[in-house]
């Protein structure tokens, strides 16, 4: 296992929520499924980096990848297309807030990190 650096590559934050009128339980049930799927189907396809908030109702999720060119062809793929259809069957599409690449500064994330709150 080697650290990521979140810095480089490509990263993308996606917030979804589970569909209207769905149960909780039923909603929580699938997504942990899905990260299974997930993990399972787009690690082989330099997707190296994922994390996760969920609670009963949404979930927000931070996705790493070597570059975008990787991204977009690892979801041009079967594995990576079974990923997205997957998540349509239970997440809200409508709820997207958005897929957009994240780029940190380091420097600032070190300075707001030393100053006393």
């Amino acid at each position: 296992e080697t650290n990521l650096d979140w810095s480089q590559g490509h990263t993308v934050f996606f917030l979804g929520t589970k569909k209207a009128g769905e149960p909780s339980n039923a909603f929580l049930r699938h997504l942990s499924s899905h990260l299974k799927l997930a993990h399972k189907n787009l690690a082989p396809l330099v997707f190296d980096g994922y994390v996760v908030i969920t609670n009963i109702n949404y979930e927000a999720a931070f996705l790493h990848w070597t570059s975008k060119a990787a991204m977009e062809e690892a979801f041009s793929r079967p594995a990576g297309k079974a990923v997205a259809e997957d998540a349509s069957q239970f997440g809200s599409s409508e709820q997207l807030v958005g897929h957009f690449d994240v780029r940190m500064n380091l420097q600032s994330l070190q300075q707001v990190a030393s100053n006393d709150f």
